[in-house]
């Protein structure tokens, strides 16, 4: 039976609807097992409550100011490469997560990470 452009349309949604919630999963997971990990990270890194504190309070800081700017670009028409993007840095901050041995490695991990994961998984769910 030849796809005619009913059928390939519906295949076209079905597939971009389980990549959406492919991409929604994967930031629940790392949020998850983040937040489960906190103990073992500031075992790990020798880190001090307050440093905990500023990586907790700083990124998400950060990513207040930005995501709104990231947000009326991705209506404005650049929501495309803003989600592509967005899942780069998204990657590339886990990397940088796993790879870090000290509090500034974590914490730059961290700043990357928080508006990452809004121009990603924030920018797919509004799409």
């Amino acid at each position: 039976m030849p796809l005619n452009g009913k059928n390939k349309t519906t295949r076209n949604v079905i597939l971009l609807t389980f990549i959406f919630l492919v991409i929604e999963l994967l930031d629940e997971l790392v949020d998850g097992v983040r937040g489960a990990a906190w103990p073992l990270i500031r075992n790990d890194l020798h880190l001090s409550y307050l440093q905990v504190g500023m990586l907790l309070t700083i990124p998400n800081t950060i990513s207040s100011l930005i995501e709104p700017i990231l947000g009326i670009l991705g209506d404005i028409g650049f929501r495309r490469q803003l989600i592509l993007g967005g899942g780069v840095a998204f990657g590339i901050s886990l990397l940088l997560v796993s790879f870090s041995q000290n509090f500034p490695l974590l914490l730059a991990a961290f700043v990357l990470f928080y508006p990452a994961s809004g121009a990603f998984v924030s920018l797919s769910e509004a799409n």
